[in-house]
């Protein structure tokens, strides 16, 4: 994906692919366990940079975040916008 249209505040759903992180000794690269995972984020859109899209859960009335995910726009295989009511 490359610049996002989203604007801050936005509720969002993004289906990204994340890499798996292996420790230790490795004898089996082939193992599926260590692929890439796809994942689903829905969230609040709180940065967009020209690499990633910023998503929370929470905010507040100051510009305070809850748990900020930094999600690589290269990773990025689907994004959407969700309507919320009002």
């Amino acid at each position: 994906m490359t610049d996002p249209d989203f604007e801050l505040g936005q509720c969002v759903k993004v289906v990204w692919k994340d890499s798996s992180v292996i420790d230790g000794w490795i004898y089996d690269l082939d193992k599926p366990e260590w692929q890439l995972k796809r994942i689903t984020t829905i969230g609040f859109v709180c940065k967009v940079a020209p690499d990633s899209l910023t998503l929370t859960s929470s905010s507040t009335n100051t510009g305070g975040f809850l748990s900020p995910l930094k999600i690589p726009l290269c990773c990025i295989e689907q994004a959407a916008t969700i309507e919320l009511p009002d």
